[in-house]
Formats: C-alpha cells, structure tokens, sequence
C-alpha cells in the first residue's frame, strides 16, 4: 500500500487547472488510487459585506456524481464534485470534514511579493489550516527522468525529527519511482560568513561543514543514493531551495511544514510562506504524524 491511496484535487477554473487535474490523474493511476475532483465556482464579484457574510457560511455542494473510467491496466475510481463557495478554502476544508483523504492536489498560484509582505496568502493559509500533505502543482509537465528535489533539515537529531526525516525520505523515493524521477537531497546550514554557495562532497576543508555532510550521509544512508544526489547549502532555506530548484530544473521539491511553531520556524525545518510562493515548480508539502508533533 502507497503513501497516497485517497487523493482529492480541487480547483478553481484557474491558469493550472487543467494540469492539476492531469497530473492528478496520472498519480492516481500510478499509485492505484481513489481519486476525487473538486471544481469549485467562486464569486465573480462581491461587495465587502457579501464576501464577509459569505465567509462565514459552508460551501453549496450542487451536485455529486461518479464514474469508472477505464484507463489501459489500471483501475481507479473517479468521483467528480461541483460546488459554489466564497473561496476554495472554504470548499477544500468543508470536503476534508466529510470525507478521508490522504493527498490534497492544489494548483500553484503565484503571488506578488506585496501580497506576501503585506498579508497571507491562500495558499499558505491552506497549509497551515489542511491537516494532511498538500502537492501544489505549476503548469509545467512531469517529465521522465526529470529531478525530484527533497530539502531536509540534519540539524535536529532528535527522534521525533528523524522519524520526519524518514518520513520524507520514504514519500520521496516513492514517488520518484512513480513518476521515474531522479531524487536529490539538499540540506541547508548557516555559514558563519552567510557567502550563498552550493557545495558537494569536496567538503572536509572545515569542521562544522564536515559534520552537515556526515549527518547528511547517515540521513540518506536508507536509500543509498550516490554523494553526487546529495547537496549541502550555505544560506537561509528560503533563498537556497529555490536557487537550488532552478539550478537543477527540479520538476518537483519535496519539503517538510508546520513541524515547528517557534519564532524560529523559518529556520528551522518548516516551509516558510516566502520559501512556498518562489518555487515556481510543483510543490510538495509534508507534516509530521500528529505523535511527532512538537
């Protein structure tokens, strides 16, 4: 049994929506999953008030039917859904009360850097609101023998965050043998001189580097992946999981959200909402089972 064996994806008639929905599909088919499509139609146009009021109601679902679609050796099932709501949080968070899902397939809005200065987001705020793995996908296809990039923090060798690592790491390789895409390792580490650099395993010229990469090692050392998928950063996760996705045109970044609620957080382990909105390839966000929470 996968990882994903119940996915939802919702959408809102969107610039992405057509490639959420085939991807999708596609994942659905490879992982051998039950698959529900969520159309969600928003206002055109509301006043203040209206838009407020609206908030504060549960979503209209219209109307509900299923189908058995035939795909070539596989078989999936298909329940496609349409529903009148004041947002698509709105229409996700009512669905996930009625109904178990284990993936939530999102498109991948982009925003603009006033936007997230200034207020949150809505995909942020579904992240932080979904209680299960949220894949935010682009318009940009899966290719074979594309790359899958997982960003870890090694820092924290504590048990409960080494059974998250080990839960990225086994999500990770999963769906890179699904969608046949080659997995990278990053982890990212405060240089004391905050140079932004990559760096791979010639490495051993300074104690506290050499540490990052044996801790690294011993991370990935359960899918025994050749040093050269393994990578180490100097700089803020939020600078260098982006740069580092664009250097290797990485089709998908795997990342851990919410393990942390400090004031901290943003260095520590979980996706900042800066991190979310500057990845501009598919996105997917993990949380801790609710016994490693801290």
């Amino acid at each position: 049994m996968g990882h994903f064996s119940r996915v939802l994806v919702a959408t809102d008639d969107g610039l992405h929506a057509k490639p959420a929905l085939r991807k999708a599909v596609h994942l659905a088919n490879q992982s051998h999953a039950d698959l529900t499509m969520l159309r969600v139609q928003l206002p055109k146009q509301a006043g203040l008030s209206q838009w407020l009021q609206q908030l504060l109601t549960a979503p209209n679902i219209s109307h509900q039917r299923q189908k058995h679609p035939s795909y070539p050796d596989k078989d999936i099932r298909l329940v496609l859904k349409h529903c009148h709501a004041p947002t698509l949080a709105n229409a996700v968070l009512d669905e996930l009360s009625q109904r178990d899902y284990d993936l939530l397939i999102l498109e991948h809005h982009e925003y603009s850097a006033l936007r997230c200065e200034f207020g949150h987001t809505e995909d942020w705020q579904l992240l932080q609101q979904v209680p299960i793995p949220v894949l935010f996908v682009s318009n940009e296809p899966w290719e074979n023998d594309g790359k899958l990039l997982t960003a870890l923090e090694v820092d924290d060798e504590g048990e409960r965050h080494r059974q998250f690592n080990r839960q990225l790491l086994d999500v990770s390789d999963e769906l890179a043998r699904l969608l046949r895409m080659e997995l990278h390792l990053l982890t990212c580490y405060q240089a004391h001189d905050m140079n932004v650099s990559f760096e791979n395993r010639d490495l051993n010229h300074h104690t506290w580097v050499a540490e990052q990469w044996r801790r690294l090692r011993q991370t990935a050392e359960p899918l025994s992946l050749e040093d050269k998928r393994l990578h180490l950063a100097a700089g803020l996760p939020d600078d260098m999981v982006p740069e580092a996705a664009r250097q290797w045109h990485s089709n998908l970044v795997v990342m851990g959200a919410s393990e942390h609620t400090s004031m901290l957080s943003t260095l520590k382990g979980r996706a900042s909402e800066q991190l979310l909105n500057q990845l501009k390839c598919d996105v997917l966000a993990l949380k801790p089972q609710q016994s490693q929470l801290h």
